[in-house]
């Protein structure tokens, strides 16, 4: 009877620490997503929060051949997440060629990365923050939502000239690093 009535005391204990702790990931959503809202704010941003996904999305214009990029900031109990999507798609003949050019590209950035997908043809830079003790400052979250859109700048018209034109990735990379040095 005492090893039953033990088992019922680890079980509700248990029961108890589950909901303590979805408590607490629901309060850290919370608080991210205000910290993010805080952060756009700030910056004056236009964006669409969509509370059931936890994300924020926002479009935005590009100085380079891309035009635009459409951004979203994905929240987690442990990690805030943000994708600049490329408006180009390549098709399975470009596929190598991207993937070489986002290779150099990504080799020179530090705050974001390429990201090719060869199923669907589509192009995205992505930066994250992993949260271990600290929440984000707004300063933070706004280094998270405009690494990959630098990125995308940097190297956007690279990957419009091989996506569009079919120019090899290297010619495209040193284009680019050569705009960059001379920016």
């Amino acid at each position: 009877m005492k090893k039953w009535i033990a088992v019922f005391l680890s079980l509700c204990m248990l029961a108890a620490c589950g909901s303590a702790f979805a408590e607490t990931n629901a309060s850290v959503e919370e608080q991210l997503a205000q910290i993010v809202q805080s952060a756009l704010d700030l910056e004056k941003l236009a964006y669409e929060y969509d509370a059931e996904n936890q994300s924020f999305s926002i479009s935005f214009s590009l100085d380079c051949a891309l035009g635009r990029s459409d951004v979203t900031i994905y929240l987690y109990d442990d990690m805030i997440s943000v994708a600049a999507d490329c408006p180009l798609q390549f098709d399975s003949k470009s596929f190598e060629k991207v993937a070489v050019f986002t290779t150099l590209a990504n080799n020179e950035l530090y705050y974001a990365q390429f990201r090719v997908d060869r199923e669907y043809g589509w192009i995205t830079c992505r930066s994250c923050n992993v949260i271990e003790s600290a929440l984000p400052t707004e300063e933070e979250v706004l280094t998270l939502l405009y690494a990959p859109l630098w990125a995308m700048e940097d190297y956007g018209n690279g990957l419009a000239s091989i996506c569009t034109l079919g120019v090899d990735p290297h010619e495209a990379f040193e284009s680019c690093q050569t705009s960059i040095e001379t920016a």
